[in-house]
């Protein structure tokens, strides 16, 4: 069971891992290849969810071939950003790994900040 300290912590952490998730998004979205506009519409924020001992959130795509833009088929295409502007030739667009890569330490720093806060609050 957890004590009423736990209990605070998931509560203060759950804005944190909202403005995180924000963050994660636009960047992504930034990254996300234009040769339609659907794929950057598509991708939206997770539902926040406390349970138990843990807090989770952030972004997915449930377009049929979103996986297929991230990761590739095997061989190295150009991806369109505004369509008909080349902004990164590979195999995938990773547009999440990138995303991910990019944004690591103002994630981190934004829980951790939450973090600090929260332990702060308890010595008062």
């Amino acid at each position: 069971m957890l004590k009423d300290a736990d209990k605070s912590l998931l509560k203060a952490l759950g804005p944190a891992v909202a403005k995180a998730s924000q963050v994660l998004k636009a960047e992504a979205d930034a990254r996300t290849p234009e040769d339609t506009t659907r794929l950057v519409r598509s991708t939206k924020l997770t539902q926040l969810s406390v349970s138990g001992e843990k807090v989770s959130g952030g972004i997915e795509n449930a377009t049929p071939y979103a996986t297929y833009v991230e990761y590739g088929v095997g061989k190295a295409y150009n991806y369109h950003k505004p369509k008909g502007v080349v902004f990164r030739r590979g195999v995938g667009a990773r547009m999440f790994t990138l995303a991910f890569d990019a944004k690591r330490q103002d994630v981190t720093k934004t829980i951790t900040e939450a973090i600090r806060a929260w332990a702060s609050d308890l010595r008062k």
